[in-house]
């Protein structure tokens, strides 16, 4: 039996601050999707929701992020001792850490390459989208002027949502609403007996009136995926079980071996130590050499990436530059260290890049580049590159309304 689901904007936002859930949260219900035991409604109202307000949560982590104390002073009787020192470098690499960190995540925002990105558009691929819709808008403004639940006032967002599931839901189709907010939920904030959130009253009742189901409120998609495992999974597991020892036809047991009975000698030990004689030798072998990430291009298409790559090093113009880049985004993922650390060095060194990193092709080219390799390039570098890019917590997040491909 299928479950239906819709998961409200907040919780997909919390994913961009300190949250229960994470990306393999997201993963988990996606392979639920995928087999079909879990349908994901999608109003348009939250996909718009997500776009607008997502940078908005980026900024906001950032920031509380980068407030984070780290205790530098030393009390006076530990300053002479010898780890006081190393205290103290220890604090100055955490915060260098740290801001190489925000700068790393800020590119990756920029580009929607965030792991959190990258988990939520795949969820928004798999589910059931419903467009908007001018009736069922029409619906949730007379619903918000009545001040009919769900949402606050002067909103009308939430009242969208609810009236798109009534429209959409199949009916005789109990709902799992995981939101955060507490709009679906019942104001005394009491928890049923199966441990999960007292839904509102009205909402309830609406539901049961209209759809002939019941509604359920969970507060997060980890919690939602535990619950389906160990209770909805296995409940229906049962009910099939139930049925089949029904249907299934009477087995006849096979007769018991007399005492003393010998089974044959090839299907004893006797075989198996036999056989474990001719195994080779068991030799632990060590951690395979890692081969260089190009090392799957042909040699035409490695030579290819090598001199483009030395064009854009050596570009003595703005439209070398330009078309240096053109051809290195077909190896974005099949730069070698050193590909990385001198492209990275020509960004900071030389004039013909550093005066149009904020043309849109060259942005986006050094944005991936930081996002996903700034473990590779060497540290100096990265500071200044950082610098040139503008992705320092001060140069904030940019608004970039549509994802980058």
């Amino acid at each position: 039996m299928t479950t239906h689901v819709f998961v409200d904007t907040n919780v997909y936002l919390s994913l961009y601050h300190f949250s229960n859930d994470d990306v393999p949260s997201l993963a988990a219900l996606k392979e639920k999707i995928e087999a079909r035991q879990v349908v994901l409604h999608l109003p348009q109202q939250v996909v718009n929701e997500w776009y607008r307000n997502r940078e908005v949560k980026l900024k906001a982590a950032a920031e509380d992020f980068s407030r984070t104390a780290f205790q530098v002073q030393i009390p006076r009787h530990m300053a002479g001792l010898a780890m006081a020192q190393q205290f103290t470098d220890a604090v100055a690499q955490a915060k260098r850490a740290r801001e190489v960190l925000i700068a790393e995540a800020t590119a990756a925002a920029r580009t929607y390459s965030l792991a959190v990105d990258e988990a939520v558009l795949a969820l928004f691929d798999n589910a059931e989208s419903h467009a908007e819709d001018d009736d069922i808008f029409a619906l949730a403004r007379m619903r918000a002027d009545k001040g009919n639940p769900p949402g606050k006032p002067g909103s009308v967002g939430d009242q969208y949502n609810w009236e798109t599931l009534l429209a959409k839901v199949p009916d005789e189709s109990d709902l799992y609403v995981i939101s955060k907010d507490g709009d679906f939920a019942s104001a005394l904030r009491g928890h049923e007996a199966s441990g999960l959130i007292q839904p509102n009253a009205y909402l309830r009742r609406e539901w049961q009136t209209r759809k002939s189901a019941d509604i359920y409120i969970i507060d997060s998609i980890r919690a939602f995926n535990t619950h389906h495992e160990r209770v909805i999974l296995i409940a229906e597991a049962a009910v099939e079980v139930a049925v089949q020892l029904e249907e299934a036809p009477r087995i006849v047991e096979p007769p018991l071996l007399e005492e003393n009975t010998q089974l044959p000698a090839e299907d004893g030990l006797d075989a198996v130590l036999e056989l474990a004689e001719d195994l080779p030798p068991f030799i632990e072998e060590g951690p395979a050499e890692q081969e260089p990430r190009d090392a799957v291009l042909s040699a035409e298409e490695r030579e290819e990436k090598r001199l483009a790559v030395a064009d854009l090093v050596n570009s003595l113009n703005f439209q070398a530059t330009h078309r240096a880049i053109s051809v290195l985004e077909r190896f974005q993922d099949y730069f070698t260290s050193e590909d990385l650390n001198a492209m990275a060095e020509a960004a900071v060194n030389n004039s013909q890049i550093e005066w149009i990193l904020s043309d849109d092709d060259v942005n986006q080219f050094y944005l991936r580049l930081v996002s996903r390799h700034i473990a590779e390039i060497e540290p100096d570098t990265v500071d200044r590159l950082i610098g040139r890019l503008d992705i320092t917590l001060d140069g904030g997040i940019e608004q970039n309304e549509h994802p980058v491909v």
